[in-house]
């Protein structure tokens, strides 16, 4: 993935919940109520036990939130 303004290679990485959580200071069962109704990012499921979110996609919906303020 690249910076739109740079067009420089991003960092993604995959959050678990918790770190989720932290970010965006939202509860585990909000997280999840809001990926169901897809009013944010949907998580990866990498096997059976293991989700994370998309930090990128998690960063784009923050951005969204904060522009929505206005």
């Amino acid at each position: 993935m690249y910076d739109q303004n740079t067009n420089a290679p991003t960092s993604v990485r995959l959050l678990p919940i918790a770190e989720v959580c932290q970010i965006v200071g939202l509860g585990e069962s909000t997280v999840w109520a809001r990926a169901r109704r897809g009013t944010f990012p949907k998580p990866v499921k990498l096997s059976e036990r293991t989700t994370r979110w998309v930090s990128t996609e998690v960063e784009h919906w923050m951005a969204q939130a904060i522009a929505r303020r206005a």
